[in-house]
């Protein structure tokens, strides 16, 4: 995007219209710093939207792991509907998610 002859390059900032700050912040630490400290169950949801559009493979699966640990009563409709719509290569996290909500 930087390289690309863009408004990006030009003017050196990327606009991210569709996430918020904690979110966007938590994106980077992940990439520059490799944390991930997901702070509620709806922060965990926002980034892995947030892994799905930007291609963070690694960060949806530590999202979806995190989901499988925190599956609850509250939370399973959720995660089930964000493991069904963002799809993950760990078939046992969504497996899990989705069986959860059939008991």
């Amino acid at each position: 995007m930087l390289a690309a002859g863009m408004t990006e390059t030009t003017t050196g900032r990327i606009v991210i219209q569709d996430l918020d700050v904690e979110t966007v912040q938590a994106m980077v630490n992940y990439i520059y710093r490799g944390e991930f400290k997901p702070t509620s169950d709806q922060f965990l949801v926002c980034l892995t939207y947030c892994a799905v559009k930007y291609a963070l493979e690694d960060l949806k699966r530590l999202c979806f792991e995190e989901m499988t640990k925190r599956l609850s009563m509250e939370n399973a409709t959720t995660f089930a509907v964000v493991a069904s719509k963002c799809g993950t290569e760990n078939e046992e996290s969504r497996a899990q998610i989705v069986g959860f909500c059939k008991k």
